[in-house]
């Protein structure tokens, strides 16, 4: 059984006054056909400008670059090489630009055969709000819904080395329980808390 693909792409922008979001879909070529279908979105997030650049350049790469893998490798192997590989590439160039950064969250879908493989990457496990804010400011607010969050006094320029320590080192202290009670974790039920 065989069917149709249609692609086509729309988004908004939010509060903000331009759009950081990319998307990209990509069909194999003839002779490719065993790779399946790959379509990609990544929703920019930068300091300076750079979401936009971060969001196409990794689903651009992404998608030209898994049909380079060899058609033997499992698809979960491809991905996790190329996101590897891109996730890698922007670090450095982060690194070589700061304070001006550019990231993004990526979501990436392939339909191979009669399977799928989903890649999904941006969630936080912890989160860190410096200068002193106690708040979100509608930053993330869906992909940290089981992020730990970490407040400092600490502005961003002064956030050092020894301060990221310091919140991993906090982090490492706290139960995670994804929205679950410690009993519920423990795999107690109602009947044995109240006894």
């Amino acid at each position: 059984m065989s069917f149709d693909i249609d692609i086509g792409f729309t988004s908004q922008t939010g509060k903000k006054a331009t759009n950081e979001d990319f998307a990209a879909a990509m069909l194999p070529e003839r002779g490719q056909e065993g790779m399946g279908a790959i379509v990609a979105i990544a929703d920019g997030v930068s300091t300076g400008g750079m979401g936009r650049e971060a969001a196409q350049t990794t689903v651009t790469s992404l998608v030209r670059d898994y049909f380079g893998t060899p058609e033997t490798w499992d698809t979960t192997v491809a991905l996790d090489r190329i996101i590897g590989a891109q996730n890698a590439w922007l670090a450095g160039i982060n690194r070589r630009r700061h304070p001006a950064l550019g990231l993004c969250t990526l979501t990436a879908l392939v339909l191979r055969g009669q399977s799928y493989a989903l890649a999904h990457v941006g969630d936080p496990d912890l989160l860190i709000r410096t200068g002193g804010e106690q708040r979100l400011s509608n930053f993330l607010l869906w992909q940290a819904a089981y992020a730990e969050l970490y407040f400092t006094d600490k502005l961003w320029p002064e956030f050092d080395e020894a301060a990221l320590d310091a919140a991993i080192a906090d982090f490492g202290q706290r139960e995670r329980r994804f929205g679950k009670t410690p009993d519920q974790l423990n795999g107690r039920s109602a009947a044995q808390r109240a006894a």
